[in-house]
């Protein structure tokens, strides 16, 4: 992320804008420009420009300002189990043993990898209470 001060949706747009005339011109030299348009067609679409291009890239964008690269990348390990469990309900796949068994080491994996680390936490210095019973210009 080159600008991160900048609003999520232009950071967005700028990515996937550059990304758009590179996949133009690729597809101007090696396709021949017809499209069957059908209900699958326009629902995958849907999906990757909502759900992914807007909706996991500006998660992404929110989880780099906020988290440390190496916790950012451990969670896309999670993606796996995200396309199984959405396959579920989708697709009528349900996840073999094995699968869910692979599942389960992947969210361990990263509990134990974030908690791991984690920066120990500051220790807070004890509050003092204030004498208020002398003039605050009287204390020295």
């Amino acid at each position: 992320m080159k600008n991160p001060g900048a609003h999520l949706l232009i950071n967005g747009f700028v990515q996937s804008g550059s990304s758009a005339v590179v996949m133009l011109v690729g597809a101007l030299i090696f396709e021949r420009g017809v499209i069957r348009w059908t209900p699958q067609l326009l629902l995958s679409e849907l999906w990757m420009s909502v759900g992914v291009s807007i909706g996991a890239l500006s998660l992404l964008f929110v989880l780099m300002r906020s988290e440390s690269a190496d916790r950012v990348a451990s969670y896309f390990y999670g993606v796996p189990i995200a396309a199984g469990l959405i396959a579920w309900p989708v697709l009528g796949q349900r996840p073999t043993m094995s699968e869910i068994i692979g599942f389960t080491v992947i969210v361990i994996s990263i509990a134990v990898f974030n908690r791991s680390s984690r920066p120990p936490r500051a220790e807070q210095a004890p509050v003092l209470p204030v004498d208020n019973s002398v003039a605050a210009t009287d204390r020295t």
